[in-house]
Formats: structure tokens, sequence, C-alpha cells
């Protein structure tokens, strides 16, 4: 009875282990998502702020060319009038006024498509950059192929963990089976602790496992398919 307690405590230990962990892996995995999701959020608020300043700056350009092109018009109509007059200071005042206002009109015209090559410079490369994220991004993997890693912690005495045909743990008296629908079957005693029977058998849970350097602790590789007895599969939301 003893011994049987005994297996019960570590059993406790490996399936808590295995609940623990996916629970962090679940949080570091949505903490991930929310950071890649705000991330991509203020990248495109970004692109759209600039692309907005890019389009108030040329509607300025424009505004200013039109200004510039209505001076010119006053100018000339100013010059004419002078020059109808006979006004010979009036027709020298006109003329540089007239002058001014085309060298304005230039400048503003220039301006304007100085700003419009940078526009569409900037909208060129904001394309590109998103071409490029697009071809670089990784493909989703698909749900048939995905892997789920587990830690799971395992008492010090343990020294065979064989994920293939039947394992032997030694110290624990305790035999797992390679099972084509691989099941694990948490019992919950009259105390709500969780364990399992030691003479048992138990499916094994995962395909493949690697050894932690302290030898302690055991990454795992969870088969496809693997569920708790009542029916819930068991992945990094559990």
């Amino acid at each position: 009875m003893r011994g049987s307690i005994g297996v019960r405590k570590r059993w406790l230990l490996a399936l808590l282990g295995i609940m623990l962990v996916a629970a962090s892996c679940a949080a570091d995995d949505g903490a991930s998502d929310t950071a890649a999701s705000a991330m991509g959020e203020a990248q495109t608020a970004q692109s759209n702020a600039e692309v907005a300043l890019a389009d108030a700056q040329a509607a300025a350009a424009k505004a200013r060319e039109a200004q510039a092109a209505a001076d010119t018009a006053a100018a000339a109509a100013a010059l004419a009038q002078a020059t109808a007059e006979g006004n010979q200071a009036a027709v020298a005042q006109a003329e540089a006024d007239l002058a001014a206002a085309q060298a304005r009109s230039d400048a503003a015209a220039a301006q304007a498509e100085a700003d419009q090559a940078r526009g569409a410079a900037e909208a060129a490369a904001e394309a590109a950059a998103e071409a490029e994220a697009a071809a670089t991004a990784p493909e989703p993997m698909d749900d048939a192929e995905e892997e789920l890693i587990l830690t799971v912690g395992v008492p010090a005495d343990i020294q065979t963990l064989d994920p293939c045909c039947t394992n032997f743990i030694r110290g624990h008296e305790a035999q797992l089976i390679v099972s084509d629908t691989p099941v694990i079957h948490p019992i919950v005693e009259q105390d709500g602790s969780l364990v399992a029977v030691a003479d048992q058998l138990a499916p094994v849970y995962f395909e493949s496992w690697t050894e932690s350097a302290d030898g302690l602790t055991y990454t795992v590789k969870i088969r496809q398919g693997v569920t708790f007895d009542d029916g819930t599969e068991v992945n990094a939301e559990i």
C-alpha cells in the first residue's frame, strides 16, 4: 500500500507538471500573439499617418500653386490697366509685381511636383516593404502538422523513459504502453488530488522526448489525438 501511495504521488507530480507547463505555454503564446498584433497595428497606424501627411502636403502645395497663379493673373491685369492709362510709374510697379508673382508661381509649381514625386516614392517604398514582409512571413502551419512541445517535470529517481513500445520507469513500478487511441486517465481521489492507479496500464501520450541537462526535466512531443478521459484534448490551452 505504501508503495502504491508513493507511485501515486509521482504520477501526481507528472500530471500536474503537464497541466502547469501547458498553462504557461498558453500564457506565453497569448502574450506573444498580443504583442505581435499590437506591433502590427502600430505599424499600420504609422503607415496611414505618413500617407495622410503626404496627402496634406500635396494639397497644400496645390493650394499655393493656385494662389500663385491667381496672383500672377492679378499682376498681369494691373500691368494692362497701368499701360492703358499711360501711367509710367504704375506700369513699372505693375511689371515688378508681375515678375514677382511669376517667380512665386514657378516656385509653387516646382514644389508641387517635388511633393508629388516624394509621395509616389514613399508609396512605392511602402508597397515594396509590404511585399517583402509578405514574402518573408512564415506560412501558417497546418493544424494536422502542428507540433505541441511540453516540458514535464519528473522525480529524480527516473532512469528510463522510452517512448517506443513498452516503457518501464524504474522506481515507479509503473508501465506505459503505446496505443492507437492514446488517453491519459487522471483519477481524482476524495481529497481532490489528481493521481493515477499504479497497476493501471496507461497509454503512452508522447511520440518523442528530450532530456534536459539536469536530468530531471524532459521535453516531450505530445501524440496527435491524446485526450483526457473526459475527451478533452491535451494541448497548450489545458
